[in-house]
């Protein structure tokens, strides 16, 4: 028994729909079968589509890659183009606004999570290891992110040495 998970490639344009039919293809036999809501085929960081533009100067491009789209990401039924990034691995890749917002998002459930365990039990100790073995554990794909280039100016303030004199 095998499985396929988080997989995640890096293609040209023109071979997006081939590889995901050979995927289809070769997996659906073997069992691995592609969830096409969990599916994303990201085009552009930039918040706009270039399917547009594709489709105008490169025909065959641009309908191959719409319909590698519209068969194998979908989102509430619907064709969809990752247009603003991708979580891979834990770690935001994509535009700084993704960024920023998926950082922000993560840190504050990493906060509240923190916070309830907290209140949930009495002795120090058993806080800290359950802090230091779990919560904590949940931050580390993180560091590879670019945290302070998002991390907001007024509460974040970077290490100055000072000299001695």
């Amino acid at each position: 028994m095998a499985y396929v998970v988080d997989t995640n490639c890096l293609l040209p344009i023109e071979d997006v729909q081939f590889f995901l039919q050979r995927f289809k293809h070769y997996g659906v036999p073997l069992g691995a079968v592609m969830n096409t809501d969990k599916t994303r085929i990201m085009t552009s960081t930039s918040s706009q589509s270039i399917l547009p533009k594709l489709l105008h100067y490169q025909p065959n491009n641009g309908l191959s890659l719409t319909d590698a789209i519209a068969k194998y990401s979908n989102k509430n039924s619907q064709m969809h183009e990752e247009i603003n990034g991708l979580c891979v691995l834990g770690s935001p890749i994509g535009s700084d606004s993704y960024q920023s917002t998926f950082i922000e998002e993560h840190l504050s459930k990493a906060k509240q999570d923190a916070a309830n365990l907290l209140g949930g039990l009495e002795d120090d100790q058993t806080n800290l290891q359950l802090y230091r073995q779990c919560t904590t554990q949940r931050l580390n794909h993180l560091f590879p992110a670019d945290v302070y280039a998002h991390a907001n100016n007024s509460t974040c303030q970077p290490y100055r040495l000072m000299s001695m004199g």
